[in-house]
């Protein structure tokens, strides 16, 4: 489901404003150590540059697996850990990435002092998140409340136990917690890292397309004009994605910083 997100039009855009947007602000230095906190499917380390010393983590074996049949036997390793408490010595990584995962991570400074730890003096350590000042993290909040549970109930009634409509799964039953750029910014320097970005990212607003499944019509319909605004997006991000007040209402928030 993850990398499916990364497909047709607008999931080329999400892989520009996402994962190239985090792996931008990490210096692929020969023999440098990367860590993947977070890898999924291992979409990220697949985007990395070609021989990268890469090691990833992530909770789920089953997502670990089937980056392994992706990247195969190479320069990466694959390991199963909770980001709270790293498998590895203090001082062990160049580099640290984690996009679209300290949502899920309870508490998340936890993590954040982690990264820290587990980071060499002046390494780089960037997270991205969704921003919890926007209206996509109000409606993916409600969609894990009551209100949401109650008419995913009531659907499922209405139209079956194995209907495949939309409509039976309004509710997500796992938890989210967003971070506004501040708030992520103050994590990172309570754990003792030097904030030397923050910025946001994506102000296209597909995610009214993809929540509401008109994704998959529009690109068909329109694709010259759905590629034509993106690439307007694009100058758009790149000229106000560091600036203020514009990065602090921006689809998702990076923060990088540097372990002294």
């Amino acid at each position: 489901a993850y990398d499916a997100e990364f497909r047709g039009i607008i999931g080329e855009y999400l892989q520009r404003t996402e994962v190239d947007a985090a792996l931008a602000e990490i210096p692929f230095r020969a023999g440098a150590r990367i860590l993947d906190a977070g890898c999924g499917s291992g979409r990220h380390i697949q985007s990395m540059p070609p021989g990268t010393s890469c090691v990833g983590i992530d909770t789920s074996v089953n997502m670990l697996k089937i980056a392994k049949s992706k990247l195969g036997d190479g320069a990466t390793i694959l390991v199963a850990a909770d980001a709270t408490q790293l498998p590895f010595r203090d001082k062990s990584f160049d580099g640290i990435i984690s996009i679209r995962v300290l949502q899920h991570i309870m508490p998340q400074p936890a993590a954040i002092r982690e990264f820290a730890r587990v980071s060499k003096p002046g390494a780089v350590v960037c997270v991205l998140n969704y921003n919890s000042w926007t209206l996509h993290c109000l409606i993916k909040i409600l969609r894990h409340g009551r209100l949401a549970a109650l008419a995913t109930r009531a659907f499922r009634k209405l139209l079956g136990p194995d209907s495949r409509s939309r409509l039976t799964r309004i509710h997500r039953d796992y938890r989210n917690d967003f971070n506004s750029l501040p708030e992520l910014s103050r994590i990172f320097q309570e754990a003792g890292l030097r904030v030397i970005t923050r910025k946001g990212s994506n102000v296209s607003g597909t995610w009214v397309l993809t929540n509401f499944w008109l994704a998959g019509p529009i690109e068909r319909a329109l694709p010259r004009a759905l590629r034509s605004y993106l690439k307007w997006c694009d100058r758009i991000e790149q000229r106000f994605a560091t600036q203020a007040p514009f990065n602090l209402f921006m689809d998702k928030v990076i923060v990088v910083g540097v372990r002294p």
